[in-house]
């Protein structure tokens, strides 16, 4: 019997045990992957070394699996976009002097109701913002007087519309620290920012006075051009030379709030004398100085009477020419006075427009005029300030309506060729 020669390996043989191979390594590797141990995304280099090629055979590929890119993985971070909008209103100055205190009195509790007084201009604060000066302080320690205002003046302010308070006056330091620190946590404690006035070094750092309004950054500075004696004397005892800041100081400032990212630089003022009612040479050439040091918007109280407004041409420092508004004096939008002037005031209203390089343009410039009426009930006297938009109350003498309509005249007389349009 012959016996069968032995047979060689075939190349057949060979590949399929090849193939065999690669599979068992791939499942082999797939299942590693599947318990957490062998990232997918990269076939490790081991694996394909243990496979060997058979000489003519044609090479295997191993596809490696790509791993779609995610919505996180393609998305940009983007900056918030630069520039923006906002609207703002001022209104004159506040002062409970004597009368006007004494009309919200209730003599059988003892307390103070003045909600009604402010609250027919409440409708037309319609800004972001609105930024009403107040001329008194709040000291429940002390009697109240024409300095001293019962603390129920909070709740006049923000009845009338005020987001935030100006405290910066001639005699704001009269009764020394404490009459600032306590005139600032009434008016915080019923919702309001103050500024112009400050507690401690660090409530009048700078970095305080800018708000964020959208994608804009305000700077909101407050001065007062002096003290009165009293108060010159109190600053120096206390040494607080930091609680009402001075005029001479916003120049310097106007361009430190500029390099903290301000996109819009507002400066209220305290300044001139009662009575005045134009501004005097000096007050012109500060605002020329602070509209170069980088100031958009000035907006001045002090005289209790309305005074002119006017753009003041600068350059900024990127060297595009700028404009900025200026009103000088927004008039008494109450006190005791009946002196002519003292019954009308302006309620400003600015619209700025911010661009992306910073330019600041302004949208609108209007203002309200508003009418201080005061009429007896009783031995009193009842306040209301009005809205002067020529239609006075029914219940309003023929007398009182004429002073009414000659004060809305005198107003448009002062904003005559000026930026400032009347609102109808």
């Amino acid at each position: 019997m012959h016996r069968r020669g032995k047979r060689g390996v075939s190349a057949g043989t060979l590949l399929m045990s090849v193939i065999t191979l690669m599979v068992l390594a791939g499942t082999g590797y797939l299942l590693a992957r599947l318990s957490g141990g062998t990232d997918l995304h990269t076939l490790p280099a081991t694996v394909l070394q243990e496979i060997p090629l058979v000489s003519g055979a044609p090479e295997a590929v191993a596809e490696i699996p790509i791993q779609p890119e995610t919505e996180e993985s393609t998305a940009s971070v983007t900056s918030p976009p630069k520039g923006g909008r906002v609207a703002l209103d001022f209104t004159g100055s506040v002062a409970l002097e004597t009368s006007v205190r004494q009309s919200g009195y209730h003599k059988t509790d003892g307390t103070y109701d003045f909600s009604d007084i402010l609250l027919d201009i409440s409708s037309v604060c319609t800004g972001q913002i609105t930024t009403m000066p107040l001329e008194n302080l709040i000291l429940p320690s002390h009697k109240v007087s024409d300095l001293v205002a019962p603390e129920d003046v909070c709740a006049m302010l923000v009845s009338g519309g005020a987001d935030q308070v100006t405290l910066g006056f001639s005699k704001a330091f009269d009764l020394g620290s404490e009459g600032i620190d306590t005139t600032v946590l009434s008016l915080q404690g019923a919702g309001l920012e103050t500024m112009g006035a400050y507690r401690s070094e660090g409530d009048a750092a700078l970095s305080q006075r800018i708000r964020s309004v959208g994608n804009l950054r305000i700077a909101f500075l407050a001065y007062t051009q002096s003290l009165s004696d009293t108060g010159k004397k109190a600053v120096r005892k206390t040494e607080r030379s930091f609680a009402v800041p001075l005029l001479e100081q916003a120049e310097k400032d106007i361009p430190v709030v500029r390099s903290m990212g301000a996109d819009l630089v507002v400066v209220c003022i305290h300044w001139g004398s009662v009575g005045q009612t134009s501004p005097t040479k000096a007050q012109r050439e500060t605002a020329q100085a602070l509209a170069d040091a980088g100031a958009d918007l000035i907006v001045g109280t002090g005289s209790r009477r309305v005074q002119t407004a006017e753009m003041i041409d600068t350059v900024r420092a990127s060297g595009r020419a700028a404009q900025v508004l200026c009103a000088y004096d927004l008039g008494s939008l109450l006190s005791s006075s009946t002196k002519s002037g003292a019954l009308e005031s302006a309620l400003l209203h600015v619209t700025c427009e911010v661009s992306a390089e910073g330019d600041v343009r302004f949208a609108s410039i209007t203002c309200t005029p508003t009418y201080q009426w005061r009429y007896r009930s009783g031995s009193l006297y009842v306040y209301r300030i009005l809205r002067n938009l020529g239609e006075a109350p029914e219940e309003m003498s023929q007398g009182e309506n004429t002073k009414m309509k000659k004060a809305r005249e005198h107003l448009e007389t002062v904003f005559a060729d000026t930026p400032v349009r009347i609102a109808e």
